[in-house]
């Protein structure tokens, strides 16, 4: 009875120790396609840059640059438009951004949908935005969503069906777009803007 306990002991045993090994080679597998994945859409953004002639210089805000969605793909992401919403401070960590670049920031990469969209399958039909410019930038979230929505309105006006998701970091960033009506242009919180 003991040799039996013993050996069906050390088979299950050796068992178990498999399933965790083929568990732990395949996390390193499917760490390793994040990985390669990564890359990609890095090199992606490395050849937009050599193609236009900047690479490793500053562009300017509106500038977009088209990529596949890397690692996000299996979130459901199909496409990512890098928009530059900022100039830097020279000499500093810091960035200037005005109301007008976010606006420009946004309506380029709506335009480059507008583009794209029927090259794929089902066509891209949504889009996702930050409060750009609210965070470093320095833009309160009023004055941000406020250009944001401008540009969203305008290609709204253009016959765009986009839905339009907003990513937001903070509750206040949050308490700003819960307050757009269906359809209504947020009315910029004075007070936020001083």
């Amino acid at each position: 009875m003991v040799a039996v306990v013993g050996v069906v002991g050390t088979l299950l045993c050796a068992l178990l120790t498999q399933r965790a090994a083929d568990r732990s080679r395949r996390r390193e597998r499917e760490h390793t396609e994040q990985v390669r994945e990564r890359r990609g859409h890095t090199q992606e953004l490395h050849a937009w840059a050599d193609a236009q002639g900047v690479p490793g210089r500053a562009v300017l805000p509106g500038t977009v640059a088209a990529t596949g969605a890397g690692a996000l793909a299996d979130r459901g992401v199909r496409r990512i438009y890098h928009a530059a919403v900022a100039v830097s401070r020279a000499g500093t960590n810091d960035y200037d951004v005005l109301p007008s670049d976010v606006t420009r920031a946004t309506s380029r990469p709506l335009a480059v949908l507008a583009e794209e969209h029927a090259r794929f399958l089902p066509p891209l039909r949504s889009v996702c935005l930050p409060l750009l410019g609210s965070g470093r930038g320095g833009l309160p979230y009023a004055v941000s969503l406020a250009a944001v929505w401008a540009a969203v309105e305008a290609e709204s006006a253009r016959g765009a069906g986009w839905d339009v998701h907003f990513v937001v970091r903070t509750p206040e960033s949050a308490a700003q777009v819960e307050r757009i009506p269906a359809g209504i242009r947020p009315a910029p919180d004075r007070r936020a803007a001083r």
